[in-house]
């Protein structure tokens, strides 16, 4: 259901891709409200093409799917800029400071930077976030397509509506299915499969960089413990 907001909010505040259990809303906001609109994309951003004019921050660590940990973008529409010029916050705090000073107000982690900038340039080769779009559409329909033809033997932890395009979460029919899965992966040469303590089962994380090739391996592997197992 599309949640309901009235213009007495403060502001709007949602994270796009929510990773342990694999669920991403999938489109802009457009909440009929004139209320600022806060998203945590550190998971998705980049992911697809975006309308920013339904943005008033964007904030994102980098680690998932921009570069390596220890940079944070932010995005801020002419509004968010007005209204933080209007706060009393410490330097480091401010984004009105933040503006003034280049976003140096001390010495910036050049190397991580960097590899960010490499990255971007990287995706603008390949083709920009449409590419992108389509490469996390083709990944992602591998393995769901799997689950969803498994007749019970996977189950997914979202709801197909709202279905995460970077992380798949997912388990097996039983606890010692998924162990046995996680174990035989491993052994397979894919690694990290296990899903977040809070869910269990098994996650695939695939980001821009993630290769169609390695959800299909996914897949195939999917299939195969499912007809020896099932």
């Amino acid at each position: 259901d599309e949640p309901s907001f009235t213009d007495d909010a403060s502001y709007i505040y949602f994270t796009s891709n929510e990773t342990i259990q694999g669920v991403d809303y999938l489109r802009d906001p457009d909440w009929g409200c004139d209320v600022p609109v806060v998203c945590d994309m550190s998971s998705n951003i980049l992911s697809r093409p975006m309308a920013l004019n339904r943005y008033d921050v964007i904030f994102a660590g980098a680690q998932k799917n921009q570069g390596p940990a220890g940079v944070a973008t932010v995005l801020l529409s002419p509004r968010a800029i007005e209204i933080a010029k209007t706060k009393d916050l410490p330097l480091m705090l401010s984004w009105a400071e933040a503006l003034k000073a280049d976003s140096i107000h001390n010495t910036p982690p050049c190397w991580a930077i960097y590899i960010c900038g490499l990255y971007y340039k990287w995706v603008m080769k390949e083709g920009g976030l449409t590419e992108m779009a389509s490469r996390a559409e083709k990944r992602s329909s591998l393995i769901y397509d799997v689950i969803d033809g498994s007749e019970g033997f996977y189950v997914g932890h979202a709801q197909k509506g709202s279905r995460s395009q970077m992380n798949i979460s997912f388990r097996a029919k039983d606890e010692e299915l998924d162990k046995k899965f996680i174990q035989e992966a491993e052994a397979n040469g894919m690694t990290t499969l296990a899903g977040h303590r809070s869910v269990g089962g098994m996650r695939a994380s695939m980001y821009n960089a993630f290769p169609i090739s390695g959800a299909q391996a996914l897949a195939d592997f999917m299939k195969d413990f499912m007809q020896r197992n099932g």
